[in-house]
């Protein structure tokens, strides 16, 4: 046995050997070639902690019950380089598809319509679903099992479970934008869309027009996604009002909940000439993210300017900064220089100091309310930890 594993470069010795040797050679590059000269212990003990590696196993040995039982007990995708009779092995395919659902896909067709295996790889994966045989694929609790393990699979289901609303409550509960693979009749349906806005706001983009012109509906789906104002309607993201209300105060409390290292990161990214849309950034799906606000204060005070209307609305400015400080970085360069609209800014967010002109950036007073907003808050955070 001690020669068997000599070959590898593996020490044996009293019946032990060290597994970090064995997942060493099997990175190696004359694994594959070493490994089809390998011996039935080699390759048992192997398979044990490699599965995967059955795929350069001797073609005896993928065809050897124990020896594959053991692969796919570690790696369930294992199945695929086993012998066809082991395939059509009920025992050994439901102990692959426990550990990998979609192994299923490599099992025998008359395997792949038993209700027991698909159920196993369903509770895994819900995608094995698509590896299921036809008639399971029409069996509704089957369907519910999948969507409940993995939302986004409706897409591959029949058009009745599209528009079967209790199918896709359970879909968009898992994963929101299920919602984009419902019938048209439930992506019009209040009570679906609330649900999957709930999760992710990102959703809204598969809502129905009346629903996305629905303020209530907008309103959920900024809590969970800030950039979901982009599929808000059209005159909803003209709405000041709503816009500042919705959005602007939702990315102020996305600030204010968000690590003060984070911030500082924040900043220093906004302080780059390429500012958020450098390539380090990207919208999250998290409102409280680093990508989130970033692409909010880039994308948000542009959308509501409706052409140059906003170059000569002081008022909008100061409602926008009072809101969400950081917004005089986007602000008209006039009212970066007007003393109010920077103050009510530096109130909002102290660091927005940063983005006033130069000849208010070095103003004593200025600075000096800076530090003590940034004073308050720190007290603020410090309490909330105790």
């Amino acid at each position: 046995t001690s020669d068997e594993w000599a070959m590898a470069g593996i020490d044996y010795a009293g019946g032990t050997f060290c597994l970090k040797q064995i997942r060493a050679w099997c990175q190696s590059p004359q694994f594959p070639q070493q490994f089809l000269q390998a011996g039935r212990h080699v390759v048992l003990e192997v398979v044990k902690e490699e599965g995967w590696a059955l795929m350069f196993a001797p073609p005896d040995f993928q065809g050897d019950r124990e020896v594959v039982f053991e692969a796919v007990r570690q790696s369930g995708s294992a199945l695929e380089y086993a012998a066809d009779a082991l395939k059509a092995d009920r025992s050994i395919v439901l102990q692959a598809v426990v550990r990998k659902g979609v192994a299923l896909r490599f099992a025998a067709d008359h395997l792949r319509g038993d209700r027991e295996i698909v159920v196993e790889a369903i509770k895994q994966s819900g995608w094995a679903f698509n590896h299921a045989r036809g008639d399971l694929k029409a069996d509704r609790d089957i369907a519910l099992k999948a969507v409940r393990q993995a939302g986004s699979v409706l897409q591959y289901m029949p058009d009745t479970f599209k528009a079967d609303r209790e199918i896709v409550l359970e879909a968009v509960r898992q994963d929101a934008f299920a919602l984009g693979s419902a019938a048209g009749a439930l992506r019009a349906d209040r009570g679906v869309v609330l649900e999957a806005v709930k999760k992710e706001g990102g959703a809204l983009e598969y809502a129905s027009g009346d629903l996305r012109a629905d303020r209530e509906v907008v309103r959920e789906a900024l809590k969970t996604n800030v950039f979901a104002i982009r599929w808000a309607a059209a005159d909803m993201r003209a709405d000041r009002a709503f816009f500042l209300d919705a959005v602007f105060r939702q990315a102020k409390g996305a600030f204010d909940a968000t690590a003060p290292a984070e911030r500082y990161r924040l900043l220093w990214h906004l302080s780059k000439p390429e500012g958020p849309d450098g390539p380090l950034l990207w919208p999250s799906r998290h409102p409280g993210s680093l990508g989130s606000i970033c692409c909010l204060l880039a994308d948000g005070l542009r959308r509501t300017r409706r052409g140059s209307e906003l170059d000569s609305d002081e008022n909008f400015a100061r409602l926008a900064v009072d809101a969400y400080g950081l917004a005089l970085r986007d602000a008209p360069p006039r009212f970066k220089r007007a003393r109010d609209v920077v103050e009510r800014a530096v109130r909002s967010i102290p660091e927005a100091l940063e983005f006033a002109h130069p000849d208010l950036r070095d103003d004593s007073d200025l600075k000096a309310l800076a530090a003590q907003v940034k004073q308050q808050r720190a007290a603020r955070e410090a309490a909330q930890l105790q």
